[in-house]
C-alpha cells in the first residue's frame, strides 16, 4: 500500500522549489500566465485579471518562479514579498490564488539560501 502523509507531501514540494526557485521576468512570466488563463478560463473575469495586474505591477523587477510538482507553479516578487500560484491538474482541474505572508517568508529565505536576489 502506498500512502503520502500530509508533511510528506509538503516536504517533497519544499524540495521541489529549492530545487527549481530561479529568476525570470515578468514579460516570460506573463505569457505563461495567459496561456493558462485561457486554456483554463476561457474567458477572463475580475480575478483572472488580478493576477495580469500583478505582472503589470512588477514590469520591470527581477521575479522568481519554481515548481512544486503535481502541476504547481509560483511566481514571486521578493521585493515587494508578494506572489501567485497557478495548479494545473492532468485530469483537467486548475486553480490559483495569491500567496499568503508565511509563503512568502519562506520563500525569500529559500532565495537567500540559493544566492538569488530578493531586493
Amino acid at each position: 500500500m502506498h500512502t503520502h502523509t500530509l508533511e510528506a507531501v509538503r516536504a517533497s514540494r519544499r524540495e521541489a522549489v529549492r530545487a527549481s526557485l530561479a529568476a525570470t521576468d515578468a514579460a516570460e512570466q506573463e505569457s505563461r500566465l495567459r496561456r493558462f488563463l485561457e486554456t483554463r478560463c476561457g474567458v477572463l473575469n475580475e480575478w483572472d485579471q488580478r493576477f495580469l495586474d500583478f505582472i503589470t505591477l512588477h514590469r520591470g523587477e527581477r521575479l522568481l518562479a519554481a515548481t512544486a510538482g503535481d502541476g504547481l507553479e509560483i511566481v514571486f516578487s521578493p521585493r515587494r514579498g508578494a506572489g501567485y500560484w497557478l495548479l494545473e491538474i492532468r485530469e483537467g482541474g486548475s486553480g490559483k490564488g495569491f500567496l499568503g505572508a508565511q509563503d512568502a517568508r519562506r520563500l525569500i529565505d529559500i532565495a537567500r539560501n540559493k544566492g538569488l536576489p530578493t531586493c
